[in-house]
């Protein structure tokens, strides 16, 4: 009977541990989270809100093409300099 009084106390304090050793993985997890990247940058504040206005008829004939690593780019006829290209990430 000891011996069963004694057994279980230490399982339940064994199952005590555990839910602590849970809990502190849990933690490291969260620690391990990569920092947030600040919403702006010293210098970024000239490339915000850039607006162009430019006459279709001025472009010249335009073309599309896949360039390096698979973006697309955006260029004139006859100029090897792309007017417009895409981003790695796909949102320009």
């Amino acid at each position: 009977m000891l011996i069963m009084n004694g057994l279980e106390s230490n399982i339940e304090t064994c199952a005590d541990a555990q839910f602590e050793f849970i809990a502190l993985g849990r933690l490291q997890e969260y620690l391990k989270l990569p920092q947030e990247q600040p919403q702006s940058v010293p210098g970024e504040g000239r490339f915000r809100g850039f607006v162009v206005t430019v006459r279709r008829h001025m472009l010249g004939m335009l073309f599309y093409d896949f360039g390096p690593g698979g973006r697309l780019q955006v260029g004139r006829r006859g100029n090897d300099v792309p007017l417009l290209e895409g981003t790695l990430d796909g949102s320009g």
